[in-house]
């Protein structure tokens, strides 16, 4: 039987002497999995919230533009909705690349009337190969590959 002290406790025996260490060592590795997860689960949402946001900004900003019809293969409005994108996105840094927005005008689908133009915006981005937080063993079978937001304005 172990020897009382004062407070009514009995002594560890020598077995048990580093068990809290091992414990405590198995519950912060859990806890910082999980505290990543939860970081690395609100940096994607707020990187698809801020795609979502510049497409649909690009796609606004061309409704201003009026194209110009002298330089043929050259849509202003498509160009002024890449140049609201990339502003947009200027936060991503050089993880953002120019290739990663594409804007066209055309006809309108759906019950559109005929004639009626829009503009699609399309921002992609990789996010498998320019994460913004660097990934962790194990989570990448969670995270996305990319993030696409689409956005569709009638042009009038």
């Amino acid at each position: 039987m172990p020897r009382q002290t004062r407070g009514g406790r009995g002594r560890r025996s020598r077995g048990e002497r580093g068990s809290v260490l091992v414990e405590f060592s198995l519950v912060f590795v859990i806890f910082m999995l999980v505290l990543y997860a939860l970081i690395t689960f609100g940096v994607l949402l707020a990187s698809k919230n801020s795609l979502t946001h510049a497409a649909a900004e690009g796609a606004r900003a061309a409704v201003a533009v009026v194209d110009d019809t002298s330089t043929p293969g050259v849509d202003e409005r498509e160009q002024r909705a890449l140049d609201q994108v990339t502003k947009s996105l200027s936060w991503l840094g050089n993880r953002f690349q120019p290739g990663d927005a594409t804007a066209k005008v055309a006809a309108c689908g759906g019950g559109a009337p005929v004639g009626t133009q829009c503009i699609t915006v399309t921002v992609t981005y990789p996010y498998s190969t320019r994460p913004i937080i660097p990934p962790a063993p194990g989570l990448g079978l969670v995270i996305p590959d990319k993030l696409t937001s689409t956005a569709v304005v009638e042009l009038t």
